[in-house]
């Protein structure tokens, strides 16, 4: 398991991260409209280096999480 948390400093290694990955996790604040941005830019960047086998795109699953302190 790999947490970066979204620094921009390791986007550069991000192909290291997600080979052989069997699933990746992008985690973000619901209060922090900065967060959710981030977010996406993750998924973009893991969407344009990573494929299925078969060089299909992924699929991606959403679950909303709440975490309650």
């Amino acid at each position: 398991m790999w947490d970066i948390a979204g620094q921009e400093r390791f986007t550069s290694m991000t192909r290291v991260y997600y080979r052989d990955a069997h699933a990746a996790v992008i985690v973000f604040d619901l209060t922090k409209r900065s967060t959710f941005d981030g977010a996406l830019k993750w998924k973009r960047d893991l969407d344009s280096k990573c494929a299925l086998p078969d060089g299909s795109p992924l699929r991606p699953s959403c679950w909303p999480i709440n975490a309650t302190c």
